[in-house]
């Protein structure tokens, strides 16, 4: 059961879902969930570990019970952010579609966003069935470096722009640098820096 659906109430209106493969989770994946947090003045931020990208040619590298345990560890501090393993127990690739009606299922209250990046932001057309998800929520959208920012490119999509820091970690990079044996340190918060290495992740 994630910490959401535990502390969940009729006062909590305004609750984001950031969706990704978090292999691993890092601290540009916190940062912009702290900025979603604050700009969008929002109750909670809800972590959608995939199953299965349908924006990824490749599966990832860590099992679902690792990626699930480092975004508990990475997330423990923060009481407005939460882990949801849904996409996880569904199965299969996780449209982004599927996985809003079912939150706002489950809460028919709530004013539901979706966080992404402007890299993303850039593709949405190719989302599928992007009219009846851009229905459910709305979009906050994160600067990314090397993707200009251009909202207009579809005005009709209800979306706000979100101020965060442009940082350089990615995935691949920190999974490139650990099978070369060079140290994270600083690029991931620490409980899932010692929960990799304690694993032997990505070497």
């Amino acid at each position: 059961m994630s910490k959401l659906s535990v502390k969940m109430d009729d006062k909590m209106r305004k609750i984001a879902l950031y969706g990704g493969v978090f292999d691993p989770v890092h601290a540009a994946h916190l940062a912009v969930a702290q900025a979603a947090l604050a700009g969008a003045e929002l109750d909670a931020v809800i972590f959608l570990p995939a199953a299965s990208s349908p924006h990824k040619s490749v599966g990832p590298v860590a099992t679902d019970a690792q990626r699930l345990a480092m975004l508990h560890a990475a997330t423990e501090g923060e009481a407005a952010f939460s882990v949801d393993a849904w996409e996880l127990e569904r199965g299969g690739i996780s449209y982004s579609v599927d996985t809003a009606a079912h939150f706002r299922t489950r809460y028919p209250k709530a004013r539901l966003f979706w966080i992404l990046g402007a890299d993303h932001w850039a593709r949405l057309p190719d989302w599928k069935q992007i009219e009846e998800l851009s229905a459910m929520v709305e979009f906050l959208v994160l600067a990314r470096p090397g993707y200009p920012l251009e909202p207009s490119q579809w005005p009709k999509i209800r979306h706000s722009l979100v101020a965060a820091p442009e940082l350089p970690e990615s995935a691949s990079r920190i999974r490139q640098l650990l099978a070369s044996g060079r140290s994270i340190q600083g690029m991931v918060d620490p409980a899932v820096e010692a929960f990799i290495l304690s694993n032997n992740l990505y070497l």
